[in-house]
């Protein structure tokens, strides 16, 4: 099994999203998540795994955006107070009971709330956010990738989602991102994709890219990725 990193996430982790989280101390951001699962072994504990490939382990603890440290049973999340920084030291077996009772209150809600939101990411808006992610693997300069903005209650200028059958779907749309030399280029794509609920986790079908049109990622002038 891959080695996973302990964190405190500073929010709920999704797919597709990029979350804050709380590492050694310091406030970071992952890269987007492509995978969410439940650790076994502490329920209401999160396995994340990113697209750059790290993998994060930990609970939620929303409260460290204000600063203000909770003590959960595992881990155990103090204030330091020469920073002013929550940080997380080692697990202790010894918390009162009173803690633990209100903690497992805390980490079901968390849990169930996760696990309410799981049903809807096999949508259209999940379908364009996780085709990003996989584009933005076989850009030359994915941090400077730009995408049309998705709204589904109107017609989104630049973005075509279509439903492909049971949590399957087909993505046309546009990135912007510069290339080799540095020059911002304009690249039409077509990702085919589908949501295994089984799993949680969206697996790639088909990717063609274009630089001419998006009517041409339906002939054979595309070059295609999988």
């Amino acid at each position: 099994m891959s080695q996973f990193i302990e964190v405190v996430f500073l929010e709920i982790p999704r797919v597709g999203e990029r979350c804050h989280i709380l590492l050694n101390g310091q406030e970071a951001i992952t890269s987007p998540i492509i995978n969410i699962q439940t650790n076994p072994q502490y329920p209401g504990w999160f396995l994340a795994s990113t697209q750059s490939g790290s993998q994060y382990t930990g609970q939620v603890n929303i409260q460290n955006n204000q600063k203000t440290c909770s003590t959960p049973a595992t881990p155990t999340v103090q204030m330091n107070t020469k920073s002013g920084q929550c940080q997380v030291s080692p697990l202790k077996r010894n918390v009162c009971s009173g803690i633990i009772a209100g903690t497992v209150i805390l980490l079901i809600w968390l849990f169930l709330s996760t696990s309410t939101g799981s049903e809807s990411k096999n949508n259209e808006e999940n379908a364009f956010i996780m085709s990003q992610v996989f584009v933005e693997r076989n850009l030359k300069s994915p941090s400077t990738a730009k995408f049309p903005t998705y709204e589904e209650d109107s017609d989104s200028d630049g973005v075509i989602v279509h439903h492909d059958g049971p949590g399957t779907y087909i993505v046309i749309s546009e990135v912007n991102s510069e290339n080799s030399f540095g020059a911002m280029i304009r690249n039409y794509y077509l990702c085919r994709l589908t949501y295994k609920e089984n799993k949680d986790t969206w697996e790639l079908d088909d990717l063609r890219f274009s630089d001419t049109s998006p009517e041409s990622l339906l002939s054979g002038d595309a070059d295609s990725y999988q």
